[in-house]
């Protein structure tokens, strides 16, 4: 789990990467805002990727389309505009919020 500390709260991105019964892969990204202590998750936003049979799994790749995802489903986008992985993420993959 990667904590992220904002000037108003702190943030925790949890990854993982489940493969379905019928064997197909995917990554999961899920946003949860920290309470005071680290033991209460509160969920913001989920992202979501599936490969398709003709795809390579990657998780790397993975990660980066489901973080895009999972920030462009909650405000979180424009909070988090200013940190760099954002901009970065979104133009590599040519994913735009709605």
């Amino acid at each position: 789990m990667i904590i992220i500390n904002l000037p108003t709260k702190k943030l925790a991105v949890a990854f993982a990467h489940p493969v379905s019964e019928k064997g197909k892969r995917s990554t999961t990204c899920k946003i949860f805002q920290l309470g005071e202590s680290q033991d209460e998750l509160t969920e913001l936003s989920t992202g979501i990727t599936e490969c398709s049979k003709q795809d390579n799994f990657s998780k790397a790749r993975g990660r980066k389309i489901a973080l895009a995802r999972a920030l462009c489903q909650h405000d979180l986008h424009q909070i988090l505009s200013t940190l760099i992985f954002v901009p970065v993420v979104t133009k590599t993959w040519n994913f735009r919020c709605n």
